[in-house]
């Protein structure tokens, strides 16, 4: 099959959702579409005029009349209508499903704050919105992450088209820190909206890639981009003599590194957050990274207490959300070296409002992980998935268990291969 659309007849695209919570997503999506005017026919709630037939029969017609049906869930169900059980939203799934419509299904995040649905019915609407989600990740969910904002979701609905061959086939180099890392994301997921400040404690040996990590969460979590971060290197020249002192050391470096400040009349938090909410963006990102070495009990004391301090500090005037990010360094092959250790930070948390996280040690992963990524980003075929395997990760497979390094490597590969349309990876592929 060519992968270009200059030869596939033009798509008809509906998009279904609610409205009122979704505006903005729908609105970021619609633009995507319009960018290929040749290629995608859209249909949406949005370009609806006034008539006499009733809405719901409408969207059906239209649903109907759909090459491609693209849905999005988030934590509304959605208008009921007189004589349903189910919302418009999912009469208008199970249209498109009993009608062998080309389904996209993307499901936003619960961690973060999509409105439910309020009215009297809300605890009904709740459970039928679980049920709803079950069946859709069940039988037709296309992306393994959850969006979060307007852009995220235009970014999967793009992949995901690129993935069927609706779009010329890409996959951006940032796709390799997906590889794996299920159990850390999932944890980070959990955590990263409870509070407005939050440190993330990420713990393993170097090639394993702790700071590939990081990298994840900002590019397709915080949407920081790559730039701009550049981890600071906690080492014993950041202890001085005191707490007071290795504060002031730190508060510096986040505000002429981070920051940009190059007049810094008064190097304490309440100058450091005024700093932080002039700038534009929703968010602060601050890498600090270090040595299981750097790690004495006097350097663990003073983290813990900067962090505590910064919490109580900004949770009472600041207005954005901060990550710190420490990244430890551990080439001990015994797991359990550093519990100790991690766990005096944790101790520091107040259970009511906790913002301190430790996420799972970063280790070893078994090959199929890398399967499971390319089924995922580029193949659901697994003829195609195993030739891949076969052909540019043969070493890995021999060796059963992988280092990210290694695993990073050899992604970075078949990634230029594939965006290059390499004929012999097309020739796999069938493209």
């Amino acid at each position: 099959m060519n992968g270009s659309l200059t030869t596939l007849l033009q798509k008809k695209i509906y998009i279904s959702s609610t409205f009122r919570d979704l505006r903005d997503h729908r609105e970021k999506v619609i633009d995507f579409f319009q960018k290929f005017p040749d290629r995608f026919d859209l249909y949406a709630m949005e370009n609806y005029m006034a008539e006499d037939m009733p809405p719901v029969d409408r969207c059906v017609q239209d649903v109907l009349c759909c090459d491609i049906y693209i849905l999005l869930l988030a934590n509304r169900y959605g208008f009921i209508p007189k004589g349903s059980d189910k919302s418009v939203t999912e009469i208008e799934y199970q249209t498109a499903k009993s009608h062998g419509k080309q389904i996209l299904a993307f499901i936003a995040d619960d961690t973060k704050d999509f409105p439910p649905d309020t009215d009297a019915d809300a605890a009904l609407k709740k459970q039928k919105l679980a049920d709803f989600k079950t069946a859709v990740r069940t039988a037709y969910l296309t992306h393994p992450e959850p969006f979060i904002s307007p852009d995220s979701l235009a970014v999967q609905v793009s992949e995901s088209l690129m993935k069927k061959m609706f779009l010329d086939f890409q996959v951006v180099d940032q796709r390799k820190l997906c590889c794996d890392r299920r159990l850390q994301y999932s944890e980070y997921l959990k955590c990263r909206s409870k509070s407005q400040v939050k440190v993330f404690l990420i713990h393993g040996q170097r090639k394993e890639l702790g700071r590939n990590l990081v990298n994840r969460f900002l590019f397709f979590t915080l949407h920081t981009g790559l730039k701009g971060t550049l981890p600071y290197h906690l080492t014993t020249d950041f202890i001085l003599s005191d707490y007071e002192s290795s504060k002031v050391n730190l508060i510096v470096n986040i505000l002429e590194q981070d920051l940009q400040v190059s007049e810094i009349p008064d190097a304490n938090l309440p100058f450091l957050i005024s700093k932080i909410d002039e700038r534009p963006f929703p968010n602060l990102v601050i890498v600090l990274e270090c040595s299981t070495a750097f790690l004495r009990q006097e350097d663990i004391d003073i983290l813990s207490k900067f962090f505590q301090e910064f919490h109580k500090t900004y949770e009472i005037t600041g207005k954005k959300e901060i990550y710190f990010f420490l990244n430890i360094e551990d080439n001990n092959d015994d797991e359990n070296s550093i519990k100790a250790t991690l766990q005096q930070f944790l101790d520091g948390n107040n259970p009511a409002d906790p913002f301190l996280f430790c996420l799972p040690r970063l280790k070893k992963e078994n090959y199929r992980m890398l399967e499971q990524w390319i089924s995922t980003y580029i193949t659901g075929d697994n003829n195609c998935v195993n030739q891949l395997m076969e052909k540019y990760f043969a070493p890995l497979m021999e060796a059963g268990v992988v280092t990210m390094s290694d695993a990073e490597g050899s992604l970075q590969k078949l990634l230029k291969k594939i965006n290059t349309r390499d004929s012999e990876v097309f020739e796999i592929l069938n493209f």
